[in-house]
């Protein structure tokens, strides 16, 4: 869990590869069978995904950096990045995860 506040600038490729490694472990905890989803694993065992994880990880650390008494870290709320465009290539900001569909 730590530093995953700033993992919203990784790939999709990089959290697919940390995602099927979670699966990996998963399956060889519970000895579960190959014809076994992994979607049935994380709701029987309820363990969140890679992504949701990241996901409320950036909104906690957006959160608790609001609060903060520093000015610097007080001017990056108010500053809201550029509107959102599809992009193809490896995500540039950390509000990516954030705004993903």
């Amino acid at each position: 869990m730590y530093g995953c506040g700033i993992w919203g600038s990784a790939s999709n490729s990089q959290i697919r590869r940390i995602q099927t490694i979670q699966n990996q472990v998963l399956r060889l905890i519970v000895d579960a069978p190959w014809y076994i989803r992994n979607d049935n694993l994380y709701k029987d065992l309820k363990v969140p995904t890679v992504e949701s994880t990241l996901r409320s990880s950036y909104i906690r650390l957006h959160r608790s950096v609001v609060n903060l008494q520093n000015e610097l870290f007080n001017i990056i709320p108010e500053q809201l990045p550029p509107p959102r465009q599809i992009r193809r290539l490896k995500r540039k900001r950390h509000s990516d995860l954030l705004f993903e569909d």
